[in-house]
């Protein structure tokens, strides 16, 4: 498995049973993302004429549309801190809190992220540099919160959250 960030736009993680492209159903215009998968994925897809069916049978789907939409536009906003004027640390924690939590397995270290993640691919998620991504790596894996390599693990989860500055 591997995340490729070329994209300008944040990644952003979708877990498992959500739904994507629900903003093309009130009007049918034009998608306005891509999703790639990054691990083995079943995708059902439901054409928007099926979902307009069921939706004027039981108006009830319709509320569990609008609460995804509620929820993933909150959570962009999250996603996009580095325009807020957060830290880039503070946005890097966030970003490595977020893969642990969807990637992450128990290991003897701490919680290893099981994709392969470059520094360049974290530099993009977070809003800076790979060279600025590489220092503050470099430092923490010192201060033996982090390991970095061909996967990254969480070593101290606490320790990073106080690095944060949040």
């Amino acid at each position: 498995m591997s995340l490729s960030c070329e994209l300008v736009y944040r990644h952003y993680d979708l877990e498992p049973g959500i739904w994507f492209g629900e903003l093309t159903l009130e009007d049918g215009g034009a998608r306005t993302h891509d999703i790639h998968a990054v691990e083995d994925t079943l995708i059902l897809f439901i054409s928007r004429g099926v979902v307009l069916a069921i939706g004027e049978q039981w108006p009830e789907l319709y509320r569990g549309l609008f609460s995804v939409l509620a929820r993933r536009m909150r959570c962009f906003g999250l996603l996009d801190l580095s325009h807020q004027g957060v830290s880039l640390k503070a946005c890097l924690v966030f970003r490595l809190l977020w893969l642990m939590r969807i990637y992450g397995e128990k290991t003897e270290d701490g919680i290893e992220i099981k994709i392969a993640i470059t520094q360049s691919d974290l530099a993009t998620l977070s809003g800076g540099s790979r060279q600025h991504i590489n220092q503050i790596l470099k430092k923490w894996n010192d201060q033996n919160v982090v390991r970095s390599g061909a996967r990254v693990a969480v070593i101290d989860r606490s320790a990073l959250e106080i690095l944060a500055d949040f």
